[in-house]
């Protein structure tokens, strides 16, 4: 993801990151750890202080035992929307 993407797109992709995680009953460090990726770096995805490349993007869809898709809804609906306006 690059810095291009509206904040709102970014927002939705943060949600859905920790809604999916916590609908798992995953913590941070856990998550993480399945995903083989630092406790760190999932928290600055949902903190917005950070954006995934496609491979942990990856990585934590599978973690979640969820197809990437999910994990990108959210985020489409809102790239929609904003090019929308």
């Amino acid at each position: 993801m690059s810095s291009a993407v509206p904040a709102a797109a970014l927002a939705a992709f943060r949600a859905t990151l920790k809604r999916q995680r916590e609908t798992a009953n995953l913590s941070l460090r856990e998550l993480a750890s399945r995903a083989d990726l630092s406790d760190a770096v999932v928290k600055s995805w949902e903190a917005g202080r950070a954006t995934p490349n496609v491979k942990s993007l990856y990585r934590v869809a599978h973690a979640l035992r969820l197809p990437l898709a999910a994990l990108l809804t959210d985020l489409e609906s809102a790239l929609s929307a904003s090019r929308a306006d």
